[in-house]
């Protein structure tokens, strides 16, 4: 057994060396060092404690980057398999289930680990800078390598048990908001039972609480940098998150078979069974529509998106999802919401209902056309490419209805509860920021779909992460220092910054829009010609 162990994962780590999207990533992750700790010079004068400034930049920028990576990479380490269909050719060597094992996630957790590694240098740099010790770096690299570790595991258990890709990155998402903020839903559960008169109880979820809080990645990192200066090398979380690993491990192992059974012993004929729970229950049974007039836009909403039924099902589920969320806590708590938090809720699960749907929706519009071997059949369609991409998005787009019906019932509901809410409103659309914002949502989703076509999983994630957090994160340092050096900081150009920028920001969106276009269509005729 441990010489098919390590057959195996020597295999596998020279598979993944190999990668050039590897090399890719580590480069990008030292150009933020650099970038961070450039700015963090031109900042030193103006800063005390500067070194203890940059680390706690960089460890937020590795824990947010190893997430986004573990959530993405770890999550397909077994569903690849099963989807490429080259799982039962696995069994056949003689390979046994802790093998596979081992041999898919320990090469993947060592690709993170050399990510992890790649910011040493720069942490050691910190401590020239003032503010923090050696002892301290050490401490934060070690709790980032034992949360990749059980980040690692916990990927592999979802990917165990589900049967796709995109369910196993789902369910690895689930579980990692269990393991980073489960703690919260316990504070309520005491709240609630403090309320009900079950004092006992309470103080012991409160305790119960507060254990698995600081034993969180979010807390820790953080206690490591603040609070402790070096006293301390080895803390909680570290063992925490280690046992929390060997967990997921063991139910990897003793769950395998149960939930790989059909892809192991049927091979290709598993990928013939109906993929949804729905199918198999017989309950997606819509009859398809062939008399529209463009059969592509049918396509994208029907067997894309999922028809009438996800339809309708997103279009009350909102809805009732928030108002419920409300009333729930209302009742743990004992007291009633005011009439505004009800059409806050409502609005904020409409945008969040937009941003899941645009990211699910054109994050596989043309990634799983690639990956089912479609696409070449759409190309030979006797219309243009870019008619072809446009009449596919335009199938997506009643999906918006949904989160936008939602939102309209929250702001409703605000314009009756509040009776200045309409004024804010008028202001905030009179911003130019506001509108620079939206061009900025825009691009996310061209970015994200434009990734997709490169990234056979996560191409929205990444440009999700892309957008959202990194590059908004440089740019307003970018203008930061830029308003400190040529302007004496930012209030001696408040019109500058509050109307030159945000309207150059949308023609730059604009630019960027057409470029991306202009991308997608030239990667979707290349591969189209293959």
């Amino acid at each position: 057994m441990l010489s098919q162990t390590s057959a195996f994962l020597t295999r596998s780590i020279r598979q993944e060396s190999r990668l050039l999207s590897h090399h890719m990533i580590r480069c990008g992750m030292v150009l933020m060092m650099l970038y961070l700790l450039g700015l963090q010079v031109i900042n030193t004068p103006r800063l005390g404690a500067s070194g203890l400034d940059l680390i706690g930049n960089v460890m937020n920028c590795c824990y947010w980057c190893l997430t986004l990576l573990g959530v993405m990479y770890f999550s397909v380490a077994i569903t690849e398999e099963k989807e490429e269909e080259t799982l039962p050719l696995l069994r056949m060597t003689g390979i046994r289930n802790m093998t596979l094992l081992i041999g898919k996630s320990i090469p993947r957790l060592a690709v993170v680990v050399l990510l992890i590694l790649i910011a040493a240098p720069f942490l050691m740099l910190a401590v020239t800078l003032g503010g923090v010790v050696p002892e301290q770096i050490f401490a934060s690299l070690t709790g980032l390598l034992c949360y990749a570790f059980c980040l690692s595991q916990l990927g592999l258990f979802a990917s165990t048990i589900a049967r796709t890709s995109s369910h196993a990155v789902s369910a690895s998402v689930l579980l990692w908001i269990v393991l980073e903020f489960g703690s919260w839903l316990l504070t309520l559960c005491a709240m609630a039972f403090d309320e009900w008169g079950f004092g006992e109880l309470a103080k012991w979820f409160v305790w119960f609480s507060g254990g698995i809080w600081e034993r969180t990645m979010w807390h820790a990192s953080g206690s490591y940098l603040m609070f402790d200066r070096g006293e301390f090398q080895w803390h909680p979380q570290m063992t925490f998150h280690l046992l929390v690993g060997l967990v997921f491990f063991g139910l990897s192992l003793c769950l395998f078979e149960r939930f790989n059974e059909r892809a192991i012993a049927q091979g290709a004929a598993a990928s013939v069974t109906p993929k949804s729970l729905l199918m198999r229950m017989g309950l997606n049974r819509s009859i398809p529509w062939r008399t529209w007039d463009s059969a592509i836009e049918w396509k994208s909403f029907q067997f894309l998106a999922g028809g009438w039924f996800w339809f309708w099902t997103w279009m009350i589920g909102l809805p009732v999802v928030s108002i419920s969320i409300i009333v729930v806590i209302s009742i743990l708590v004992g007291d009633f919401a005011p009439a505004e938090v009800y059409g806050i809720s409502l609005m904020m699960v409409g945008t969040g209902g937009l941003i899941v749907l645009l990211a699910r929706l054109f994050g596989s519009l043309l990634n799983r056309e690639i990956y089912e071997q479609t696409l070449v059949s759409l190309l030979m369609l006797p219309r243009k490419s870019s008619v072809l991409l446009r009449q596919m998005s335009t199938g997506l787009l009643p999906f918006v209805m949904p989160p936008v019906v939602c939102f309209g019932l929250g702001y409703l509901w605000m314009l009756m509860s509040e009776p200045r809410f309409f004024e804010d409103t008028i202001e905030l659309i009179l911003e130019p920021w506001f509108w620079a914002t939206l061009s900025w949502a825009v691009v996310t989703v061209f970015t994200g779909t434009l990734l997709s076509v490169y990234f056979r999983h996560g191409g929205m994630m990444v440009g999700m992460a892309l957008c959202v957090f990194i590059l908004p994160f440089m740019g307003g340092m970018l203008i930061a220092a830029f308003g400190g050096v040529v302007f004496g900081g930012i209030g001696a150009a408040d019109d500058f910054f509050q109307y030159v920028v945000p309207v150059f920001l949308m023609m730059l969106h604009l630019a960027m829009c057409l470029a991306i276009s202009r991308s997608i269509l030239r990667r979707v005729e290349e591969l189209g010609a293959k």
